[in-house]
């Protein structure tokens, strides 16, 4: 018998916290289990991920396998970005006129590793 997706999210935030971390990677076969499935379709992962945030967890898909959770209470005190001190001049002007050089901007991204 397979378990809703309020009642998955009840199972994992349990997890999580009997796990006493604030970030943690759980395999999709954890998640197939306390779930009750033997496929997770992408409907039920979406309501899954809704449900999670009742109880204060992101949850996000791994490029390496299984999922993410991150507590949301852990960002409580992290440092807040200003776009005024990390974009130039020249680009919020591109921003606020839509006129982005896209190129360029992923080429930075990529640049610091990041992908697509």
């Amino acid at each position: 018998m397979y378990h809703t997706h309020e009642e998955t999210a009840i199972l994992i935030a349990l997890l999580l916290k009997r796990f006493g971390k604030t970030r943690a990677r759980v395999s999709r076969r954890i998640v197939k289990r306390v779930a009750g499935r033997e496929q997770l379709r992408v409907r039920f992962l979406t309501m899954l991920e809704i449900s999670l945030e009742d109880f204060g967890w992101r949850m996000f898909e791994l490029e390496s396998g299984g999922f993410g959770f991150v507590a949301m209470r852990a960002l409580e005190g992290a440092e807040r970005v200003n776009a005024k001190d990390l974009f130039r001049l020249e680009e919020r002007r591109a921003i606020d006129d839509k006129e982005v050089d896209w190129d360029m901007t992923k080429k930075e991204l990529h640049d610091e590793g990041y992908e697509e």
